[in-house]
């Protein structure tokens, strides 16, 4: 039995190539199709199963999109469709090695910026702090990935010689003393 060889990062050129071919867009399937023809492989490594009834090819083209999504050259406009941005228009092939460090890089750098409660106290940080730290559109969205429990307010307030209750009022965060 012939075995799909290539892994996810062999697949960007072809993928690629396959959406030039087509004309700058088209769905997995129509990317799968053509792929297979610029391969020119075979029923037995377009059949091998990588779990369940997943192929190889399917999985691997899965992670090659969204790799090549990352680094910018493709877009998924809508479900199941994909699309040359400017740059993917302008480029027919790339390194895998460039593509995988910077998609790498990308991940571990957005993974360094969220503080976590656990990892990472914020005692004696404010929350306005936190969230402009992380360039935040506003103190909703810190709130919502911080995970605090309003006791940490009481305590954060209490602990700079105020007493005071908070609640939500609109866009913002009151204290009523």
């Amino acid at each position: 039995m012939s075995e799909f060889k290539y892994q996810f990062d062999d697949l960007f050129n072809p993928v690629l190539e396959a959406l030039h071919n087509l004309g700058g867009s088209g769905t997995n399937q129509e990317i799968e199709e053509e792929v297979i023809t610029i391969l020119g492989l075979g029923q037995e490594e377009i059949n091998d199963l990588h779990r369940g009834s997943t192929t190889k090819l399917n999985y691997r083209l899965r992670w090659a999109r969204n790799y090549l999504k990352d680094y910018g050259l493709l877009e998924n406009p809508s479900r199941a469709v994909w699309a040359l941005t400017p740059n993917g228009l302008s480029t027919r092939a790339v390194e895998k090695e460039e593509v995988n460090r910077f998609v790498r890089g990308k991940n571990q750098s957005t993974e360094d910026k969220a503080p976590s409660s656990e990892k990472e106290p914020m005692d004696g940080v404010s929350l306005y702090d936190v969230s402009k730290l992380l360039r935040h559109s506003n103190i909703r969205m810190t709130e919502k990935y911080a995970h605090l429990a309003p006791d940490y307010l009481h305590k954060a307030v209490a602990g700079r010689g105020f007493s005071a209750q908070f609640q939500h009022s609109g866009n913002s965060l009151k204290a009523v003393m």
